[in-house]
């Protein structure tokens, strides 16, 4: 094993990740793939097929949960609730969120259907939102925003079952350690609980909620860890009111039956519904949320707020007076230089540039992403792609033109185990979640660093599902 490990961390990570290194290097465990067994055997007794991968392949999770210090988990909460707050505003901001404006922005969809989604109740307030970050030498900076049917909360589930893992509680117990977990799955589940007694106020003192699913050749328990999330969900209910009751479903929809505006899976009557896996909006659900008889707590809003554009128009009109002076300074210090990738003119560092010129040979500095584009789909990282690809993309990109250009943004490497065991650098994207009301904890993807590939993040290219903690000295 490498000596002095600890010294190869970043001082932007924090003590707590030297010193879990530096415990790492008179504690061989701690490096060992093995020791994390009983975690993978505690999630598989909860769910056999993590992400839909074969038991014997716990490749989808990271076993290291990145850890983070209390102050700066803070600052990051602060930051990204008011990034939600700030999404969810600008519709109504740069459009009188009229319809036809934000067609011919967006491109996407029709005037009616923005209509349609915009009205009254649209559920913006109460969705959830996901900001991706990348940590670098000046802080967190945000990548991307997401609003409505966001993926990555339910394998944060997970954190509760790593608290009990040997070689974890040692570390903290003998480091005079103490981690606290923040656990988005029973704050969403409690978020729903409330959310829906003020939208709907459903009768009596039942609220029962629906994850619905997409249809796969794989059985719900299968691929959802139902057990865990009914025991979630109890919690929430006496989180918010010891008298009510419900129950938690995970379903497609095809178990879903609409009568007599009532929404219903099997003989069960829905009251709220968080969609995960799906991409649309069936036409009964959304008109069952219109007429108030369901509340539908993501919806067709990534439609609107899932384009990266929203990013581009908050750097663009930082310092404009349609942000205040501590919305103005949020973006200065949380957003990258994003602009709309098109025939105009730009200011890059102070200088007017014309972006298809400018863009085409400033590729080592940038990167350019599809408004609509996810998944790690349609993106292209300038430093990690050849010059004929490079001019090929932005040709194709202005073409297209729902494409924006970001500054490249270097990033600090976080240590996490590598596969097979030992320490390795890695690349990281936080997902950190807000869900309206408040912080509610994230999410890592996270890959080891290399020299070569397209350097995207994401399940398809190797990346691996990680956690984190909030660590503090006892």
């Amino acid at each position: 094993m490498p000596k002095q490990l600890s010294r190869e961390v970043p001082a932007a990570l924090g003590a707590a990740e030297r010193q879990r290194l530096h415990w790492a290097e008179s504690n061989a465990d701690l490096l060992a793939e093995a020791s994390y067994a009983p975690w993978f055997e505690a999630i598989h007794r909860e769910v056999p097929r993590i992400l839909a991968m074969e038991r014997d392949d716990p490749a989808p999770l990271q076993p290291w949960p990145a850890l983070v210090e209390p102050a700066t988990h803070r600052r990051w909460w602060g930051w990204n609730h008011a990034l939600s707050q700030l999404l969810r505003s600008l519709p109504e901001r740069f459009f009188a969120s009229d319809p036809a404006a934000l067609f011919d922005f967006l491109g996407v969809g029709s005037e009616l259907l923005f209509d349609l989604v915009l009205s009254e109740p649209d559920g913006v307030s109460s969705a959830l939102f996901r900001g991706d970050y990348l940590l670098t030498e000046e802080g967190l900076r945000c990548i991307e925003l997401n609003v409505g049917a966001v993926g990555g909360w339910q394998n944060i589930a997970y954190g509760r079952l790593y608290e009990e893992l040997p070689v974890w509680r040692r570390f903290l117990s003998e480091n005079g350690l103490r981690a606290h977990f923040d656990d988005t799955v029973e704050r969403m589940f409690e978020h729903a609980v409330r959310s829906t007694r003020e939208a709907i106020d459903p009768p009596g003192s039942e609220i029962n909620l629906l994850i619905l699913v997409a249809e796969s050749g794989l059985s719900v328990a299968e691929t959802h860890p139902q057990r865990l999330y009914e025991d979630l969900y109890r919690r929430a209910l006496g989180a918010v009111n010891p008298a009510l009751r419900g129950q938690l479903l995970v379903a497609p929809n095809a178990d879903l039956t609409f009568r007599r505006g009532q929404v219903r899976c099997g003989e069960t009557a829905i009251h709220a519904v968080i969609e995960q896996d799906t991409e649309v909006t069936s036409r009964p659900l959304f008109r069952a949320f219109k007429a108030g008889s369901v509340h539908l707590l993501t919806g067709p809003l990534s439609m609107i707020f899932g384009d990266k554009r929203w990013l581009a128009l908050m750097s663009t009109h930082q310092e404009s007076d349609r942000f205040d002076e501590a919305e103005r300074e949020l973006i200065r210090q949380v957003v990258p230089w994003t602009r709309q990738l098109g025939p105009h003119e730009a200011t890059w560092q102070g200088e007017a540039v014309f972006l298809p010129e400018w863009v085409e040979q400033a590729r080592e500095e940038l990167i350019i992403k599809s408004g609509q584009g996810y998944g790690g789909r349609e993106i292209y990282i300038g430093c990690r792609t050849s010059p004929e690809e490079w001019r090929q993309a932005v040709a194709d990109a202005l073409d297209d033109g729902q494409w924006i250009v970001q500054e490249y943004l270097p990033t600090v490497p976080s240590p996490a185990l590598a596969r097979g065991g030992g320490w390795q650098p890695h690349d990281v994207v936080w997902g950190l979640f807000d869900l309206g009301d408040g912080a509610s904890g994230g999410f890592l993807r996270s890959a080891p660093r290399q020299s070569e590939g397209r350097g995207v993040l994401n399940l398809v290219q190797g990346a691996r599902i990680g956690l984190y903690f909030e660590v503090e000295s006892e």
